[in-house]
């Protein structure tokens, strides 16, 4: 059986590693050989090592610029909550360990990990401080740089993250020889990029030598190599710009903006990079076969261009992203799914003969007594919708949008609006349901067995003592056209005139309901507006909010007010069901009961 020693040497032997997270496997392996016959303390000194080695680092070539965080990091958090290995956990102990591990062993590998850590662990070690650290660490953090881009290895993402560290520590050092021995590094690696057309690891490159150019040895690094990167920059975001992949070419006119800021381009040079980034979107989108993808290309451009303050071609994308979705609309790339179901005929026609009766009056009463059962709770649909997304968990990583009349007008970037969405459309399903299988129905059959008439309907709704006088004749209007069969009519008068029933109904009980302008001018607040304050939603309860909500402003449901208030109502959804609907809200609010508004009535201070 090998000893201890031989199986730490074949570690400290191993030509090569890729990641420090291999080098913990290693000293995994011999605490598993180890754990049934070596004593506490060489397991304890194995576990430190193990626990080194498996710490992650916050990757500088990806993080923020100028943001500067903490280099390690854990790995994992245990079933207790806690992270492991947790970088500050290690005590003085420890540190003197890796101390004296640094400066035995003959592995660049387990020496540069040592070295890293106590230069930000380990300063106030006695004998010891960041600069003997740094001496160990440059060196070895260079080496490692080369030998993984070596083409034996071919790992150079790995050995960028490597020199960039070394160069990095350099600069805290304020150190002229260790930044040295980086720069080689540096200068043989973008000859070979440019010489290979290597082009995406010059943006890395780029990064390093953007770092000693803010650094305190800007004036002393060859004016050969910044002058090298940028024209290489240039040449490769112009080779990229009409590449099939639209992210690369931004990525490099991104970093010659870069060096813009740095003095080395002119405003009009930016400005130029700045719009470059935006006609690679564009011609993106005119190769696409796709109307989807030329839309999210022309969005991608049109986002571009707002951040940028391009307004000339903002307008110009608004127009092309309208023609993409029209398109889009009448192609074969939308498809309708259906989704059969079966409804027992005969309960539902129980349920219908319970409001189908000859007394309309005591049918209408009935109705709005038992409103709720024509429209779905909130809790009920919520619970449904987290059971289907818990069903399907990776629907919630696909970002769904909504699409109308030629707009996109709502997308998910949360979690929040990926569940918002699945509520949606668990909602309209469930009103869809209630509507076609007992409203309509019940409507309909009073209207052809009991002879239900605009005058009943009318009759209930002015019973209503909340009711504004001035609603009130176009209300019979709009219900006199539902029974004509003109729902056209119909929905433009009963639409609009619901909001301002409903808002007026408010102004009675005393609530406010306009914003100030400027000369103390008063404005009535938006529908959508009025509709989201608190005090108006619970009133209403989250029940009829929602009804009220989706089908007449949220974009995500039928948004029947605001269709009709801005002239995009289509002819199709001018039909029985929305009317039947709007009339139906007209009568539930029969049951509404707003309590008075919590207003300060204090008198003005003397």
């Amino acid at each position: 059986m090998q000893s201890l020693e031989e199986l730490i040497q074949q570690v400290e032997d191993q030509p090569y590693f890729k990641f420090p997270h291999e080098i913990a496997g290693q000293f995994e392996e011999i605490i598993n050989v180890i754990k049934e016959q070596g004593d506490p303390e060489t397991l304890k000194r194995i576990g430190l090592e193990y626990s080194l080695f498996s710490l992650q680092i916050k990757n500088p070539l990806i993080q923020p610029e100028g943001e500067r965080s903490e280099r390690f990091t854990f790995s994992c958090q245990l079933t207790t909550g806690e992270f492991w290995p947790d970088p500050n956990r290690f005590d003085d102990e420890a540190l003197n360990y890796f101390l004296t591990r640094m400066r035995k062993t003959k592995s660049v590998f387990l020496r540069a990990r040592y070295s890293d850590f106590l230069f930000e662990y380990g300063a106030e070690l006695p004998g010891a401080n960041r600069y003997i650290y740094a001496k160990e660490l440059v060196p070895s953090f260079v080496t490692m740089a080369q030998t993984h881009t070596e083409s034996e290895h071919d790992h150079d993402f790995q050995g960028l993250i490597d020199l960039h560290r070394a160069i990095e520590v350099s600069l805290l050092m304020r150190n002229e020889e260790l930044l040295k021995q980086g720069l080689t590094v540096v200068s043989g690696l973008l000859n070979k990029y440019v010489k290979n057309q290597e082009y995406p690891w010059l943006r890395y490159i780029s990064k390093i030598l953007r770092m000693i150019e803010r650094g305190p040895f800007a004036s002393k690094y060859p004016t050969e190599l910044r002058e090298q990167c940028i024209a290489a920059l240039a040449t490769a975001a112009e080779h990229f710009s009409h590449d099939s992949f639209p992210d690369i070419a931004p990525q490099f006119y991104s970093e010659l903006i870069e060096w813009g800021r740095l003095k080395f381009f002119t405003d009009d040079e930016i400005r130029d990079f700045q719009r470059r980034i935006g006609e690679v979107y564009e011609r993106h989108a005119e190769r696409q076969g796709s109307f989807i993808s030329k839309a999210h290309f022309y969005e991608a451009a049109m986002e571009h261009y707002k951040q940028q303050g391009f307004a000339e071609r903002i307008d110009l994308m608004k127009v092309k992203i309208r023609e993409a979705y029209e398109a889009l609309e009448t192609s074969d790339e939308m498809k309708a799914f259906k989704v059969e179901t079966q409804i027992p005929g005969e309960q539902l026609r129980e349920i219908q003969d319970e409001f189908v009766i000859d007394d309309l009056e005591i049918a209408l009463e009935k109705i709005i007594v038992n409103s709720q059962l024509f429209y779905p709770k909130v809790d009920v649909v919520t619970e449904v919708a987290q059971v289907n997304q818990e069903a399907t968990p990776l629907l919630s990583f696909i970002h769904h949008s909504a699409i109308d009349d030629g707009r996109k007008v709502n997308q998910t970037n949360t979690s929040d609006d990926v569940s918002r969405h699945a509520f949606v459309q668990q909602y309209i399903l469930d009103l869809s349901l209630r509507t076609s299988a007992l409203l309509v129905p019940v409507f309909q059959r009073l209207i052809t067995e009991k002879k239900l008439g605009p005058e009943d309907i009318i009759r209930k709704i002015e019973s209503w003592p909340l009711l504004h006088r001035k609603n009130a004749p176009l209300v019979q209007n709009g219900v006199e056209k539902y029974f004509n069969g003109d729902y056209v009519g119909c929905m433009h008068i009963l639409a609009p005139q619901f909001e301002s029933t409903l808002r007026r109904a408010f102004q009675l009980k005393g609530y406010p309901t306009t914003s100030l302008k400027k000369g103390a001018v008063q404005h009535e607040e938006t529908f959508n507006a009025f509709l989201e304050r608190a005090d108006i939603q619970q009133a209403l309860g989250s029940d009829f909010y929602e009804l009220i909500n989706l089908l007449m402003v949220d974009q995500l449901g039928f948004n029947l007010r605001n269709n009709v208030g801005h002239g995009l109502i289509l002819i199709e959804d001018c039909n029985l069901s929305h009317c039947t609907q709007i009339i139906f809200l007209f009568l539930a609010l029969r049951s509404l009961d707003i309590p008075d508004p919590v207003l300060n009535t204090d008198p003005p201070v003397e």
